[in-house]
Formats: C-alpha cells, sequence, structure tokens
C-alpha cells in the first residue's frame, strides 16, 4: 500500500475516534440515563454528556479536550510485519495534531517541555488472517492516572481477590476518572504483562456477552453508589472487561492484578488493510441521542469575574458567562512563584484547552483537580479567586470560595461558546498555558458541588459509597 495514502487514512482515523462515541458506549450512557429519576442530578450529567457527544459527532470536534495518549494495537496478517504501517503511523500523528486537531499531549519527562505534538504508543502481534488490523484507543490522562496495579499474595490469588482490588480500584477513584468507567483486567506474572493485557480488554465492546466473573465485578462495584462524575448514582462502572484466566499465566511467585480504568469516552477506531486497500470500520449508529433541553428556570445566572456575593449551594445548577481563566499544574506554580502583575479573572478553569486557530477552542473540558491542591488556597488568597471550575473536587479548598463541577469529558458543547482573549506562558505548551477565555451567552452550564461555606457534595457521596465499600470488602474477604 502506498505510504502516503495510508497516512490519510490514519489521520482520518484519528479524526472519527475523537469525535465519534462507539455506538454500543453510547447506547450504554442512555441505558444508565434511563435508571436515573428525571430531574435528579445524575440523569442531568448524563443528558449534558450525551449532547457533548452528539455536539462533538456532528461538528467533528473532539468529545473531550484531552485527545489521551493514542495506544496502536496491531495485528499483521499473512503478509507479516510492514515497517511502512509504523512509519505511516508516526507521520500521521504529527499531521493529525494539526489538522483534528489534537492536544499537544507529550512533554519531555526531563525538562517539562511540551513537544507540541503526540507520541504514540505502537503494540504490535500476529495472526494467521489475509488481513492487517490496526486499532486506535485514546486514553486520557485522568483515566489513566486512577488506574491501578494490586499485588496479591496468599489467599488473595483468587477470584475474590480479583473482585476486592477492583472493589479498591472504583472506591478510590471516585469520580476523577470520569465515571462512569470501564475496567479492563487481567492478571499476569509481570506488572509490565498485566499492565498492557488490561489496557488491551478495553478495545472490546460495551455489554457483550460477559463471564460470571465480569457480571459478578459489574454488579458489585455499581453497589457503591458513586455514581456520574462522583456526584452519586446508580451507575459508576459501564462494563467489566477480563482476560481469559485460562489464558493467563504467572510466575509462581507472583500475582499481579491490573485494573486500567477508561472514562465514559472510551475513544476506539478500527482500520483494515486487505490486499493493499484499507478501510475505517464504520460505527453502526442504531440509536437517537434523547432530546436535550435546559430549564433556564432552574439556573442561576453567574457574571465572571466575580464582583458580588452569589448565594450559591451545593447541588445549585449555574450557566456562567464572562471571562475566566484557565490554569493547570505548571500555571498555578508560576502564578504564586511570579512577581509579575497578571491580568486573571477571579474565577479559575481547571483546564488544558485544545485551541485550532489563535483564538478558536476546539474542546475546552474540566481536568482533574485534585492535582490542583498542593496550590490552590494559596492562588485563592494571592488572586482574590471566588470560584473555581473543574471535575471531581478538591480536598481542602478555602473556604469563600466556590467550585463549579464542569462535567467531565465535555468539551465540544463549551467550546462553542468560547474564544480566547490572551495567552500567558505560551512557552508552557497549549494544554499548560493560562488562558483568559471569554464564554458567551447562554453560558455553559457547572453544577455547584462546594459551596463557600465548605459544603461538598464529593465528601457526601464518598462517605456514603464508605460505608458500602467496607461491607462488601469484608464480605468478599479472604
Amino acid at each position: 500500500m502506498n505510504q502516503k495514502t495510508l497516512k490519510n487514512q490514519i489521520i482520518e482515523l484519528y479524526k472519527q475516534t475523537a469525535s465519534q462515541i462507539p455506538s454500543d458506549v453510547a447506547e450504554a450512557l442512555i441505558a444508565a440515563r434511563k435508571r436515573e429519576k428525571p430531574g435528579s442530578l445524575a440523569f442531568e450529567v448524563y443528558s449534558v454528556i450525551l449532547e457533548n457527544l452528539k455536539q462533538a459527532e456532528i461538528t467533528g470536534r473532539p468529545m473531550c479536550q484531552d485527545t489521551g495518549t493514542p495506544a496502536f494495537y496491531i495485528k499483521f496478517g499473512k503478509d507479516g510485519f510492514d515497517l511502512k504501517v509504523i512509519k505511516a503511523i508516526q507521520e500521521a500523528t504529527d499531521e493529525a495534531t494539526k489538522q483534528v486537531p489534537l492536544r499537544h499531549n507529550a512533554v519531555r519527562v526531563s525538562d517539562n517541555k511540551n513537544m507540541g505534538t503526540n507520541i504514540p504508543e505502537i503494540h504490535i502481534d500476529f495472526w494467521d488472517k489475509p488481513t492487517t488490523e490496526i486499532n486506535l484507543l485514546l486514553k486520557g490522562g485522568g483515566s489513566e492516572n486512577v488506574s491501578q496495579v494490586h499485588k496479591l499474595t496468599g489467599s488473595e490469588r483468587n477470584e475474590e481477590g480479583i473482585l476486592r482490588a477492583a472493589l479498591k480500584t472504583v472506591f478510590e477513584a471516585q469520580g476523577k476518572g470520569c465515571s462512569p468507567g470501564i475496567l479492563g483486567i487481567a492478571v499476569a506474572g509481570t506488572q509490565v504483562k498485566a499492565c498492557e493485557e488490561a489496557k488491551k480488554q478495553l478495545l472490546r465492546k460495551v455489554r457483550e456477552k460477559s463471564t460470571s466473573l465480569e457480571t459478578k465485578i459489574k454488579n458489585q462495584v455499581n453497589k457503591l453508589g458513586i455514581g456520574p462524575l462522583g456526584l452519586g448514582g446508580k451507575t459508576t462502572i459501564l462494563d467489566v472487561f477480563i482476560k481469559d484466566l485460562d489464558e493467563s499465566y504467572r510466575h509462581p511467585a507472583s500475582y499481579f492484578v491490573a485494573i486500567s480504568y477508561m472514562c465514559y469516552a472510551d475513544r476506539r477506531g478500527k482500520l483494515i488493510i486487505r490486499n493493499t486497500k484499507a478501510r475505517i470500520e464504520r460505527k453502526s449508529r442504531n440509536f437517537n441521542y434523547p432530546k436535550f433541553t435546559q430549564d433556564f428556570k432552574r439556573y442561576n445566572r453567574v457574571l465572571a469575574p466575580i464582583d458580588k456575593n452569589y448565594q450559591l449551594k451545593v447541588g445549585d445548577r449555574v450557566l456562567l458567562t464572562g471571562e475566566i481563566t484557565t490554569a493547570r499544574d505548571r500555571a498555578h506554580k508560576y502564578l504564586l512563584e511570579t512577581n509579575k502583575k497578571l491580568d486573571i479573572s477571579n474565577v479559575i478553569y481547571h483546564c488544558g484547552i485544545l485551541a485550532d486557530c489563535n483564538q478558536c477552542i476546539a474542546a475546552a473540558g474540566p481536568t482533574t483537580s485534585a492535582r490542583m491542591d498542593e496550590y490552590q488556597n494559596q492562588i485563592i488568597k494571592k488572586y482574590d479567586i471566588k470560584a473555581i471550575i473543574g471535575k471531581g473536587g478538591m480536598n481542602k479548598l478555602e473556604k469563600g470560595a466556590i467550585y463549579f463541577e464542569g462535567f467531565g469529558g465535555v468539551g465540544a458543547m463549551p467550546a462553542k461558546l468560547m474564544r480566547i482573549n490572551k495567552g500567558y506562558k505560551k512557552d508552557f505548551g497549549m494544554p499548560e498555558a493560562i488562558w483568559n477565555i471569554e464564554v458567551k451567552e447562554p453560558g455553559i452550564p457547572l453544577l455547584v458541588t462546594m459551596d463557600a461555606k465548605g459544603e461538598s457534595l464529593y465528601d457526601k457521596v464518598e462517605k456514603k459509597s464508605e460505608k458500602i465499600y467496607d461491607k462488601l470488602m469484608k464480605e468478599h474477604s479472604k
């Protein structure tokens, strides 16, 4: 196959994978929404999630601003290994970063320099078929950060031990991995093998035929009641995929259980090469997105920067307009250390934007706020911050500031209401730079999940789920 043609097909694969959720995942999310009471917080979260997925598909925008680390799983067919495929993937990744666009997610470890591109993981396998199959998985940093590896010992080395490991992973993740999630699980004698096989399980389709152990784990973890984005609800995990234990092997001394947590934005795509021709496996769209309506009477209007005392409490809905400032880990550190007077808003958005022109934003959803715990209260005092927008809550937020849940994974929907006004420290790279962003009417939908008095919806959900977790762990003890 011509390498240029293959490269263009892979660029298109990137575009479709970033903007179109697989049908099986959409159907599972629609079903999860139906299990919640209309008008409830969980029902509304699912409504916003599904509307964002719909808008991403219509506009071709990435559904989430974190387009993740691209992972390619290649099965070379009877014709054997072809170096052109590897080269095409590498070239396509650079071009797709500009064209799709993909967020610049390659940061050099030694000096934290953003390289302005993405670097794909490439996994190679072989099979006795006449086709070469290229699977693409886009997995964001939030879901990767809550994934875990467990070392089981003694009498823990059985299915009950695997179940307990899954319970621990999901309980500790709460909503930080953009629940409802999907679990890929594998057992092996080395951590590397377990992690690789666990992540590979995420290529499976949601709600396919499950084993008894997969069903058992799914049912048990959903009893935790963590729900979408950690705000409470009936579905915390959409599905569980376990590497066949009859085909798994370990060293006699080792029993590693790797759990790869995938957010609900389970972005998978497949390219098939046969007889020198490549085609993208089209996703069947056998579902209809639910109609999305916003009852504006239920929403509080908030204008940023905030210059008055909004009487907001946990559970309130908000539509926010005006100018906000994005800042993540590196930006927070800089804001504390610099003596320069920066013109920033008193509403900080924990977001690594995905921009596609000087002022245009392709996707702009929230990042995990807990990463900013080290800096946030000092920032609040230094810059008189009135509100934080993020996902998953914060451990020790200064009283007086409001925390808004910005709907994790929802990137396309707010982006169309945003434009960049000004940027600082652009040398940090697109995600880590500081951006002043204008949000136009009708405003981006947010939920008050931590109020100025210190009340936290996350704490309530976690405390409730902890009681259930302790009970379940005892029931499944060795």
